[in-house]
């Protein structure tokens, strides 16, 4: 009986077909948008997407603002990213943003508009 099921299981995700498996968000109409790169939705529900290493957040100001790596949130609010494609950012315990290569504060201009 299990062996059924997960065959037919097996085979109803075969039929299916592909499923996007990239960053999927609703947009100010309510469509389903994917991106294949990380993606945030801003206080009127506008999409925007980082470029490809990135990452969008949104800050505290309902906007979305993206940087070259990825971010962190500091204590204070401010969007903190590394400056290197798909480099790391983290805190440490006393509240200091460390990054990959060297931080700068993300930006708009760092995002895309995800049509």
């Amino acid at each position: 009986m299990t062996a059924r099921f997960v065959f037919a299981f097996g085979f109803a995700l075969l039929v299916a077909g592909p499923v996007h498996g990239g960053n999927c968000i609703r947009d100010t109409y309510g469509n389903l948008v994917c991106d294949e790169h990380q993606c945030a939705s801003d206080s009127y529900d506008r999409v925007f997407c980082a470029r490809e290493g990135g990452n969008a957040l949104r800050n505290q100001h309902g906007t979305v603002v993206c940087g070259i790596g990825y971010c962190v949130v500091d204590d204070a609010g401010a969007v903190k990213c590394s400056t290197r494609p798909g480099g790391g950012a983290t805190m440490d315990q006393f509240g200091n943003v460390q990054c990959a290569d060297r931080c700068q504060d993300a930006s708009p201009r760092f995002c895309e508009v995800l049509r």
